[in-house]
């Protein structure tokens, strides 16, 4: 009754990509007890089919508890105080950046390790249980996320600008579990490439080692 006499828009055009580029960025403030960090590339965009790879493989970095920097960065060498992978999508395109909270003398070393892991997805396959573990935290997340009235409707919102149409619950699971431990391979080979690697770090002491440290995989 409210919004029977709106005409349907027009799709906006994503249009192209942004021009992106490596590059580093480290900004003192005093009084800070750690040194911040993001660490990232480049993503495919909010639409795109491989944007179910894109979540599990940010899962496999440093989505939980069970993720490679969690264990490898905070868990075995106690070098952070906190470090995760986010993903960030949009129409036009995407990025996966890692965070890290550390002190300030492990900074470069935290920076070193955290490429170290881009290096591993992009030269080795996750093995099967790892990649069974990352599509059961995926799949439960999407579940949950449903679970109340306003987070589904701003799902369905979501998908209805996005993609046009709506997704079955049932069809977000299956493209899920297709995904194999190859296609996260090749996405990790062609996102963590040297050209589009980004590195932005607060810290409240001379920065010198990030200003050092090497940005390559």
């Amino acid at each position: 009754r409210y919004f029977s006499g709106l005409k349907p828009g027009v799709a906006a055009n994503p249009g192209q990509p942004p021009d992106v580029h490596s590059g580093r960025l480290i900004r003192n403030k005093s009084h800070l007890e750690q040194t911040h960090i993001c660490l990232g590339t480049t993503s495919p965009p909010v639409a795109s089919e491989e944007r179910f790879c894109a979540h599990l493989l940010s899962t496999i970095l440093g989505g939980g508890m069970s993720s490679r920097l969690f264990q490898n960065v905070r868990e075995r060498r106690g070098l952070v105080y906190s470090i995760y992978s986010m993903l960030n999508l949009y129409r036009d395109a995407g990025s996966l950046v890692v965070y890290a909270g550390t002190a300030h003398d492990k900074a470069a070393e935290v920076v070193d390790l955290v490429l170290k892991e881009f290096g591993s997805l992009r030269t080795k396959l996750v093995a099967a249980q790892e990649l069974k573990r990352a599509k059961e935290y995926v799949k439960g997340s999407v579940m949950l996320s449903l679970e109340s009235s306003s987070s589904r409707m701003t799902h369905l919102a979501q998908q209805l600008i996005y993609y046009g149409r709506f997704y079955k619950l049932e069809e977000i699971l299956d493209s899920v579990e297709r995904v194999t431990a190859r296609d996260i391979r090749n996405l990790a080979n062609r996102i963590f490439d040297n050209s589009t690697l980004a590195l932005t770090a607060l810290s409240s002491r001379n920065s010198r080692d990030l200003n050092t440290v090497a940005i390559h995989v």
